[in-house]
């Protein structure tokens, strides 16, 4: 990188970071089943992940009312994701676990991916403390682990657009099949989630900027290569999918009203965690950057910046999508560190810091709480209560429980409104049971004005007592029965 401190002031410290680097991956591992909690975007995904394994279509039979949106099935999103989340189902079984490990891994690849790219694109060679403060900032990020343990598709499509990314390296020897490789990764990413898109863009308008500067044709043949081969495989899913691309564009419904208008939206306003980074990115853009504003013509720098801006500008969506931009933003973060003479070492500190302690109180309160996340007691439980074949309304958690209980489910809280949800659920659908958490709430008492309920029992994790903790970070809820 250019600019990028060779030594950051601390002792040779390397192996260190990496041994914490190592301890943060064995904790975020022991606890991918534990934390979060089971969630919508995780239950929508498992269920189409479900619908393709067991009829090849990518319908979300959890939700029937809000699924699908224009049609039976869920095809914005590309089929990457799901068919290669059937083939893990398959090898390791259904649970929490196996269907968070491929997001997981792929965002460790994503780490090593990051380095390696921005190490080409800067010329030198990255000490080995500086590859293991890279690393350990973003394992020890708050918004990185957290979709590392999402049950979503960002970081797979991430890890694939990096190595499109990589490949499209106009030094190399056989350009032409490089960036045929580049323009085929880059497809499979927007086919595991189009809202990938963004990254490309800076690194490729700066590979046409170099075409500029040098005149040299097969630069502009190796990109217009990439541009056909990515084009290529996408219009072949479009046309085997949806017949046509108007057709595609009138599923889509472009730009805002339609299933994926957050897609291509500005990303505001800024989560409150994620304000320290951007300030101090801000703050650091201006105290080193403007005096040195050369520094952000170098490529490494201007991509990332470019990216950035282009996140929140049109990469829309919930602030879990800024682990799209994580790596992004920490190359700039250290590379405009290292013109500072006197605060090189404080800003990377201050991060560190932060960064672990964030982590430090989300694993102490996931861990505080292991025996309430645990799900091998409900699964037992589930088993136990309600017989193969039932139909389950419950809160998003109990999905995996529900599902592995030889059961249907379907969402408490999702789909059209209140009264037409529990009118379908209890009349059309039929539903054996609803189990919840809360029964203290709004929409408990529209279910019990609404139905004919029954209480049969509880599940409480914690062995008979009251839990101190809330209900939201345990298992523990009421199973009713629906009678007619």
């Amino acid at each position: 990188m250019q600019n990028f401190p060779r030594r950051l002031g601390f002792p040779a410290i390397s192996n260190r970071y990496w041994l914490l680097f190592a301890g943060l991956l064995l904790l975020s591992f022991f606890t991918l089943n534990i934390s979060p909690l089971p969630w919508y975007d995780e239950i929508d995904f498992s269920s189409i992940t479900q619908g393709y394994i067991n009829n090849k279509t990518f319908t979300c039979t959890a939700n029937d009312l809000y699924f699908p949106v224009k049609g039976p099935e869920v095809l914005y999103y590309g089929p990457v994701y799901f068919v290669l989340n059937s083939a893990i189902v398959k090898w390791l079984g259904f649970g929490i676990a196996q269907f968070r490990v491929l997001n997981f891994f792929s965002g460790i690849a994503c780490i090593f991916l990051f380095i390696k790219l921005f190490g080409r694109l800067s010329g030198k060679t990255y000490t080995a403390e500086n590859r293991a403060v890279f690393a350990l900032l973003m394992l020890s990020d708050y918004t990185w682990t957290q979709d590392m343990h999402s049950g979503r598709m960002d970081l797979l499509a991430l890890m694939f657009v990096l190595t499109g990314l990589l490949f499209a390296d106009p030094a190399a020897r056989k350009t032409w099949l490089n960036f045929f490789l580049s323009g085929f990764f880059i497809a499979i990413a927007l086919l595991t989630t189009p809202r990938i898109y963004f990254i490309v863009l800076p690194y490729y308008l700066y590979l046409l900027y170099t075409y500029f500067v040098t005149r040299e044709k097969r630069i502009l043949v190796a990109i217009i290569c990439a541009g056909c081969t990515t084009s290529a495989f996408y219009l072949f899913w479009v046309l085997f999918k949806f017949g046509s691309v108007r057709e595609f564009i009138d599923y889509l419904h472009l730009p805002s009203t339609g299933s994926a208008g957050d897609f291509f939206t500005p990303n505001l306003p800024i989560p409150p965690h994620q304000v320290i980074y951007y300030g101090l990115l801000l703050l650091m853009l201006l105290f080193a950057g403007l005096k040195k504003y050369k520094m952000l013509a170098v490529p490494e720098n201007s991509i990332s910046l470019a990216t950035i801006l282009l996140f929140v500008a049109l990469a829309g969506g919930s602030d879990i999508y800024m682990c799209l931009i994580t790596g992004f933003m920490y190359i700039l973060i250290m590379n405009l560190a290292g013109t500072m003479a006197n605060g090189k070492n404080l800003a990377l500190a201050l991060l560190l810091i932060i960064n672990f302690g964030l982590a430090g109180y989300k694993y102490f309160i996931v861990l505080r709480d292991y025996k309430g996340r645990s799900a091998a007691g409900l699964d037992k439980w589930m088993k136990k209560m309600i017989l193969p074949g039932s139909k389950v309304v419950a809160d998003d958690k109990y999905y995996y429980a529900v599902i592995k209980a030889g059961s249907e489910f379907q969402y408490y809280s999702r789909g059209e409104n209140d009264n037409e949800r529990i009118a379908y659920q209890n009349n059309k659908w039929k539903a054996d049971y609803l189990l919840v958490s809360d029964t203290t709430d709004a929409l408990f008492g529209k279910y019990r004005n609404n139905a004919n309920l029954l209480l049969l029992n509880e599940y409480n994790p914690y062995a008979g007592r009251a839990s101190s903790q809330p209900l939201t970070s345990s298992y523990q809820g009421l199973l009713f029965k629906f009678l007619r």
